[in-house]
């Protein structure tokens, strides 16, 4: 099914809704790599971790990715040898150059969110580690998780913390998603993201939150407040989220894990 350079969509699953593109192309992906991405997204369709639709609203950022990656990497034998940080300056710089918005490093749009997609997968592929001793869970495979439908999908991805306050999220994310469902845990991991990505900017030699005070407090609502406009009601679910987190810390604290 996934030999040639396009995925003919309607022969993956029947459509439920009409849609005028019926082939996502992938001739513009290194030779070595097509293959790769190719093999991600059939096996996300087959195992029904993403609808069709949605890989044809990729179809245009898949192009740009596969030009991406033929100009940057062009004799990568893997997604996996690509060195992740690195290509995701470039990968910001290209889609610039082609006059493609970029949001902020804490909120992404589609391009930036397929380029994670396609990293995260295969990091996750072939890692053999312990679920939640990886930077990317499949929460799937992490028992007592409550998995839903839902459009975040089934992973929950850490790369994005900063490392200092990463092991202090994995440990706080694998308790929340045994009470909650994983869109609600995917919800409080977005928020610690940009909760983290302040403290970490604002106190780069912390490795925890033992010295959090009042002040840092105040200077991170203040900053969000002007961050988070037109956010609305994400912007309320967000502060919910991170008052949450906030009294397992104070408990955590109280027990000396933190």
């Amino acid at each position: 099914m996934f030999s040639s350079n396009q995925i003919k969509v309607s022969k993956v699953r029947p459509q439920k809704r009409l849609v005028t593109t019926r082939s996502v192309h992938f001739s513009t992906f290194p030779l070595l790599l097509r293959d790769e991405v190719k093999f991600m997204f059939g096996s996300r369709l087959q195992n029904q971790e993403i609808k069709l639709i949605t890989v044809i609203e990729y179809g245009s950022a898949i192009k740009r990715l596969g030009r991406f990656l033929s100009t940057y990497y062009p004799s990568v034998v893997s997604i996996v040898n690509i060195p992740f940080n690195k290509a995701q300056i470039q990968w910001r710089t290209f889609l610039i150059e082609e006059g493609i918005k970029v949001d902020s490093k804490y909120v992404t749009n589609s391009n930036q969110v397929l380029f994670n997609i396609i990293f995260s997968f295969f990091l996750n592929y072939y890692d053999t580690r312990e679920e939640t001793e990886k930077d990317i869970w499949d929460v799937r495979k992490i028992p007592g998780t409550r998995i839903t439908e839902n459009k975040f999908g089934h992973s929950l991805n850490f790369s994005k913390i900063p490392i200092p306050f990463r092991s202090l999220t994995k440990r706080y994310l694998k308790f929340r998603i045994t009470i909650v469902s994983h869109g609600q845990g995917a919800q409080d991991l977005a928020c610690l993201v940009i909760f983290f990505g302040f403290m970490h900017e604002r106190h780069p030699t912390w490795k925890g939150l033992r010295n959090l005070t009042r002040k840092d407090m105040e200077a991170y609502l203040f900053w969000y407040r002007a961050y988070a406009v037109g956010w609305k009601e994400q912007h309320y679910k967000f502060l919910i989220g991170l008052d949450t987190f906030l009294k397992y810390i104070q408990r955590a604290l109280l027990g000396g894990t933190c």
